[in-house]
């Protein structure tokens, strides 16, 4: 949605085909290259007629269907020819990455105890009320975000005559961004945060070091939390992750070589503005899980969830994120 603010061709695009919606989480939109849209759609089941996998399907179909219908010379290859983008609004090309910062997927999962008491994927009976294939397949399907983390932070991890056994507290700033912006049980729900930095109650993060050789050092990563937020429907979402990762520096190039991380702990209540049959008293599992991106392109450099664009400041989200503030 704040892409069609854009003072540039992609804004353009945007705003004169109309293919943003103006609640745009979940929208299918088709467009021509040429800039019309053939139709918006969406599929989870809230616009009351596509709640089912073939609903989609079927709607697709008659998109096709009328693309068929545009004379030849608009749907031939190479009809349109799009420039290069040599013009870019200053207020997005700013919200890049930092030099030299790390880009690690965020991958979210949830899961319920097994009769063994062993995680294993959600399923329709974990629920209080009758849930779609639609729903229930959101849950099950992995959730994807993008982390930052800046070049200062993970340089002040390593000491420079490291010793086994040798033992850190992670930076305040690092601790906050993975607890307050990267426990999200939001994503593949909806495009909002359930949580903010000011929502740690209690949490801890430090840095081992295991293992120091002539080219590399191993440090293992160890926390624990407790995030609350209120939740929907008069409930508190509370969430209780443990952490535990690894991440291994290459001292002769002076760069990140592995960082592999994942959190997994206990979550109640209800998110907000999740569908009814998203919800049951009992708590289920929240996983996540982390992993550096190695010479990250395209979409993978794409703004972490927590620093988009929102209302009329762009910058001020990114800010946050880059600098979080316990009372955020």
């Amino acid at each position: 949605m704040a892409a069609s603010r854009r003072k540039d061709a992609v804004g353009r695009f945007l705003r004169e085909s109309g293919c943003v919606h103006f609640k745009s989480t979940g929208y299918v939109s088709v467009v021509t290259a040429d800039g019309q849209t053939l139709g918006i759609v969406n599929p989870t089941g809230h616009n009351g007629n596509n709640n089912k996998p073939k609903g989609l399907h079927e709607w697709l179909r008659h998109r096709l269907e009328e693309w068929q219908k545009l004379p030849v010379k608009r749907r031939q290859p190479g009809a349109v020819k799009v420039a290069d983008l040599d013009e870019i609004d200053a207020a997005f090309a700013a919200l890049q990455p930092p030099e030299g910062a790390l880009i690690v997927r965020v991958t979210n999962r949830t899961m319920q105890h097994d009769d063994q008491g062993q995680p294993r994927l959600v399923c329709s009976k974990d629920f209080d009320k009758e849930i779609s294939d639609i729903q229930l397949g959101r849950l099950r399907e992995p959730a994807n975000d993008f982390m930052w983390i800046p070049q200062a932070e993970w340089q002040a991890l390593f000491d420079i005559n490291p010793r086994v056994g040798q033992s850190q507290v992670v930076p305040e700033s690092l601790k906050l961004r993975v607890f307050g912006h990267h426990m999200n049980p939001n994503l593949g729900i909806q495009g909002s945060r359930a949580y903010k930095p000011r929502s740690l109650q209690m949490g801890e993060m430090t840095a081992t070091v295991e293992e120091v050789t002539t080219n590399s050092v191993r440090l293992e990563l160890a926390g624990a939390g407790v995030l609350d937020a209120p939740g929907g429907m008069d409930t508190r979402l509370l969430y209780r992750p443990a952490l535990l990762g690894h991440l291994t520096y290459d001292r002769q190039k002076r760069t990140v070589m592995e960082l592999e991380m994942v959190a997994l702990g206990s979550l109640s209540g209800r998110l907000h503005r999740s569908p009814a049959a998203l919800y049951s008293e009992k708590p289920r599992l929240l996983g996540i899980v982390y992993e550096l991106i190695h010479n990250p392109i395209g979409g993978e450099r794409l703004r972490p969830n927590a620093a988009r664009m929102q209302g009329s400041k762009p910058l001020g989200n990114y800010r946050n994120y880059l600098n979080p503030k316990a009372n955020y």
